[in-house]
């Protein structure tokens, strides 16, 4: 299960994916050749087929969504932003694996890989330190200093991402939703939600809701 990633590939190659039996929801951006100038920045990413983990993408995908869903006379305006927001994300990713090649140790690409595929799992630091083949402390130490953030609260904004997704398609309960997401309680993933959306769960939906069922959409 990848619900953050973002693929790359050269405008103009041939290519194929596969997302596996769950299929996806896939949103496909091509950037426009008369901004070459302002995208020289980014070849990096533009012109290598690669794929990314980017915590940050899910959200943004959700926003892109929402605004061609219900668009209105500013949607242009946003889904612009956001589309340069995800691009900035991906380039500082890239640059930042070939500046951190002295830095960044090549068994952190394998715990990262390992969490977005078994977040759900509620998997401990001890178990990810197998994947790695080094000493939990370590791993700890390393991880945060890559990603600025510890091991859990990386898994935990996994969680945030995959159950927002979950909330708007509406059909579920919120604590539903929390026992799937691997929250202890509900209490706990609202506050938890609303650390990391804003918002409450229930207010969450709600908007999401009325976006859908809006034919212009809001301001």
């Amino acid at each position: 299960m990848d619900p953050v990633g973002l693929h790359t590939e050269p405008a103009g190659d041939t290519h194929s994916n596969s997302f596996g039996t769950a299929g996806a929801h896939v949103i496909v951006i091509q950037p426009d050749p008369a901004f070459e100038e302002l995208l020289r920045p980014c070849r990096a990413v533009l012109t290598e087929a690669q794929s990314l983990r980017l915590p940050e993408a899910g959200a943004i995908a959700r926003r892109l969504q929402a605004e061609m869903d219900a668009p209105d006379t500013v949607s242009p305006l946003a889904i612009e932003s956001a589309c340069l927001e995800l691009l900035v994300a991906a380039v500082r990713v890239v640059q930042g694996r070939r500046s951190a090649d002295g830095g960044a140790p090549r068994w952190l690409s394998r715990v990262v890989e390992y969490m977005h595929a078994r977040f759900l799992e509620s998997p401990t630091l001890g178990e990810v330190s197998r994947v790695a083949g080094v000493h939990p402390a370590h791993l700890a130490r390393e991880f945060r200093r890559a990603y600025k953030q510890s091991p859990a609260s990386y898994v935990r904004r996994l969680r945030l991402e995959w159950a927002a997704e979950r909330l708007e398609r509406g059909h579920e309960s919120v604590a539903d939703v929390s026992v799937a997401s691997g929250f202890a309680d509900q209490s706990h993933f609202t506050r938890a939600f609303r650390r990391h959306a804003g918002v409450t769960p229930a207010v969450y939906r709600r908007d999401h809701a009325k976006a859908r069922q809006s034919p212009h959409g809001a301001l």
